[in-house]
């Protein structure tokens, strides 16, 4: 998928002088601002994914349960945080598609819909 994405993003910065006062101008800004938007939330997540893994090592030598259990928590959490960051990618691009298709302008500053 990052493949896609990249070319796409190759795209929209070789068109940028070529968008202005057309039905692209937006959705040009739109997906580079999406872009610019996952990539940072991958990095986030690779960042407290790193974390999580340090922590359940430490979890290892920790004889008290409860402490083990708070120090393994974020390795359930990680899960439930990448699968909402992509279903949010995959709504955000899917409305842009559809709004560009009835060639519907989009506010490329919004963080959802």
């Amino acid at each position: 998928m990052l493949i896609p994405t990249v070319i796409a993003l190759f795209i929209a910065y070789a068109k940028l002088d070529e968008k202005n006062k057309t039905i692209y101008d937006n959705h040009l800004d739109y997906l580079i601002r999406t872009f610019l938007i996952v990539f940072c939330m991958a990095f986030l997540i690779f960042i407290y994914f790193c974390i999580t893994i340090l922590l359940s090592l430490q979890s290892l030598y920790v004889d008290n349960y409860w402490e083990n259990f708070l120090l393994s928590l974020p390795i359930f959490i990680t899960p439930v945080f990448t699968i909402s960051c992509v279903l949010w990618c995959i709504i955000r691009i899917l409305n842009g598609m559809i709004k560009l298709y009835k060639q519907k302008d989009i506010n490329p500053m919004t963080w959802f819909i």
